[in-house]
Formats: C-alpha cells, structure tokens, sequence
C-alpha cells in the first residue's frame, strides 16, 4: 500500500480547538492509530519521531492522526497534567473515526507520560484495541530513588568513565556518596498509601485493558527503568527491552526497531479485528 495524503484537522474538545494532523493511506482498513504525546512535545515529536512513525505506519494501511494537546503547539487551551486530558484523547479517536469511517478499532501509540494517559484511559473505551507504550512514566520519588540505587549507581560504578571522571577530579566522590545515601533511605521508606500511588493505578490499568499491549523500554533510559523497577519480578506484561537506545529513540536504529515493534502490535490489532468478524 502507498501512503497518500497528510490533512490538518481541528478536534473540539471541552470547548477548546486542538490542532491535529492527519496520515491517510490509500486503501485504509479497519485499524487506526492516534498519538499521545508526552512531556511538553508537539505532534511532530521529538527529532520528528512521531511523524516519521505516522507516516510508515500510513504507508502499511493504517490511518494515523497526531495532535497537540491543550496548552501545546498550535491547540487552544491550558497545559494540564497528563492524567487531565481525557476528553481530549476521546475526542480525537472520534475524529479520526469521523474523518475514516473504516476505522472500527483504535490503536494509542504513546510515550512517557503520553504512555501513562493512554494506559489510564484505554479500559474505559472499547474502541481501543492495542496500546503501544513506549517508556511509560510512573514515577515517584521513591521509585526515582529505587531505580537509582538498583541500576544507576551500579553501572556508574562499573564504568571506566565514571571513574576518569572521580580521577581527574570532574566528579566529586564525597557528594556522589551522600547522594546515593539520600536515595537509599528514600528507598526503603514505606510505600505510597494503596490506590493512590500512580505505579499502582498503572499497573491495574494495563491488567484491567483487554487488547494487545505491547510495551518498549529503552535501556538508557530511567524512565523506563523506573517502569521495570514498579513491574519487579512479575513477567504477565508484554515488554520489550531495546539495548543502547535513549528516552526518545532517537538513533535510526532505535527508530527502525521501534517501528518494528509497532507494526506488529498493529498485524496483531488487525489479525484480532478479522476473527472477530469471522
């Protein structure tokens, strides 16, 4: 399939215009996919990520919509956190179902913090099919501090690196001392109270979701170590590792391999959607 055609498109939500841009293929079918962007990112993404993905994933026959937010890029409206934007996110799966009426089932694609909402909202629409979280956020201050402590300063101290740096006196060892001392004791302080700690609700919410998940973590990343650390021993999530590759993938490695995860979440949303019609 050739992609076709990208078309701007405005969503209504809440009362306030978000500025969204559509990727059409030529012959679309019955699987689409909506971008949730992260942090302070605009629809493009980083180093264009999110339009160079919308864009293959177009050219493979999927309807692709990417939007910003309110209070980012060219939307209307206040920034808010990214536990508030539910009715911009139902909203736009509206649209692109608007705009390709094909499209029965919705895939989000998101990252960071944009991964989190897109886990948080997923249970609640029976339109969403797949969800594709790349680096999911969940963090605390104590799991910030555990996630430092069990892999941070572990492969600080195994790194010739670090170590030139202590040498030639670029890294002061006493101050990196009393910094893994603070996170150790925030580490083993007692947990979040049940039902409020954002981990928590996270995991709950990817139990609770019903369609094909697919989880990407960078391996340089303390994000998504953070997640590893909140998923712990358990192993009834789908979750990939991606050697060397940083928060944003931002090597063409990392982006071919990150694509290459997406698109079989996608052949596995599509695959589900023609049993179901069987």
């Amino acid at each position: 399939m050739s992609f076709e055609m990208t078309r701007a498109a405005l969503i209504e939500a809440d009362g306030q215009r978000l500025v969204a841009t559509l990727q059409l293929p030529s012959t679309p079918g019955a699987v689409g996919v909506v971008f949730v962007t992260g942090g302070h990112q605009v629809r493009a993404g980083s180093h264009r990520q999110f339009l160079r993905l919308a864009r293959n994933f177009a050219a493979a026959g999927y309807p692709c919509l990417r939007f910003d937010l309110p209070g980012l890029g060219d939307s209307e409206g206040v920034l808010r956190g990214f536990e508030d934007n539910v009715m911009a996110l139902r909203a736009a799966i509206d649209l692109l179902q608007k705009e390709m009426p094909s499209v029965e089932r919705i895939v989000l694609w998101g990252l960071c913090d944009g991964a989190s909402a897109a886990a948080l909202y997923a249970p609640a629409d029976p339109r969403v099919a797949g969800l594709l979280l790349a680096n999911p956020w969940v963090r605390t201050g104590q799991v910030q501090a555990k996630t430092l402590v069990a892999s941070y300063y572990r492969r600080q101290m195994a790194s010739w690196a670090f170590w030139r740096k202590v040498f030639t006196g670029r890294v002061g060892i006493l101050h990196s001392g009393r910094e893994w001392l603070r996170n150790w004791r925030i580490a083993r302080q007692a947990a979040d109270a049940p039902g409020n700690a954002l981990p928590e609700r996270l995991l709950e919410a990817l139990h609770a979701f019903k369609g094909v998940l697919r989880i990407v973590i960078a391996e340089h990343d303390l994000t998504g170590q953070e997640f590893l650390q909140v998923l712990g021993s358990r192993a009834d999530l789908p979750c990939a590792s991606l050697s060397d590759a940083d928060h944003t993938f931002s090597s063409s490695r990392d982006h071919q391999r990150l694509a290459e995860h997406s698109l079989t979440l996608l052949g596995d949303v599509k695959a589900t959607a023609r049993q179901g019609q069987g």
